[in-house]
Parts: structure tokens; sequence; C-alpha cells
């Protein structure tokens, strides 16, 4: 789960594929995963957005290092972003800060080129194998 600011409010729910390597530094992991976006209309005039984004993290100690593949549309109008992001957090919950470069000089105006996100992984399922060079998944 998903929620941030790109000049509007961001939501989004999704589902992720994260290991987990413990070593003598500390536990790094990575993720990959693939979500639903919603930026609803608040204001008059403004028109929902729907997006679709598939992602890739990795993180160590409170360092985070990831990039997003976005595609957002609104009525006829859409857009394709790359969104490097950085960030602080430990395991399941970081936030993150990205830098969107639209691939269609940016045709939803309504987005801006900064992004804050704080995202929550819920686990599903998950296998207590935290070890000195283990990994779960």
């Amino acid at each position: 789960m998903q929620t941030g600011f790109q000049n509007r409010f961001v939501t989004g729910i999704g589902v992720a594929h994260t290991s987990f390597i413990g070593s003598m530094h500390g536990v790094y992991y990575s993720d990959a995963y693939a979500s639903f976006s919603f930026v609803p209309a608040f204001k008059t005039g403004q028109q929902p957005i729907y997006g679709v984004k598939l992602g890739a993290d990795v993180g160590g100690g409170l360092m985070i290092l990831g990039t997003e593949l976005f595609y957002a549309w609104q009525n006829s109008v859409n857009d394709f972003f790359i969104i490097p992001r950085i960030g602080i957090g430990i395991n399941y919950v970081h936030i993150t800060y990205g830098r969107s470069i639209s691939t269609t000089n940016y045709r939803l105006l309504m987005l801006d080129k900064n992004a804050f996100t704080l995202v929550m992984n819920i686990p599903f399922k998950s296998k207590d194998l935290l070890a000195k060079g283990k990994r779960t998944n």
C-alpha cells in the first residue's frame, strides 16, 4: 500500500515480492512490485487520474534506492513516467522522494515532477529464516 503527494494526493495498492539477506553489516533487501494508483479529484474542475506502476527497490540500513515505471491516464490523455527514487526507512515502511521524468512532455499537467511517497509493505506470507547469509522470500 502506498500513499503520497505529487501536487495532488496519490494512493495505490498492489503486490510485491521482497527478499531479505542478513550479513555482519546488517539486513539488506530487494523488492519488485506492481500496483494500481489513483489520484482522486478533490477540487472542482479536476478529473481523477488512474495509473499502473511497476517498480523495484534495494535497501540496506536506512537507505533505499529504486525506480518506478508509471503509466497514467485521465479521460483521453495519458502519460508514461520514469521515476528514480531515493529514501529512508526500515524493512516494511519507508518514505521516498522521486523525480518524475515524462516521456510525453507532461501531458497530465496536474501531476508535479516531484513525488513524495510513504510505502507500507504488509506481509501475507513470511518465513523466519533470516540468519547470517540466508535469504528469505
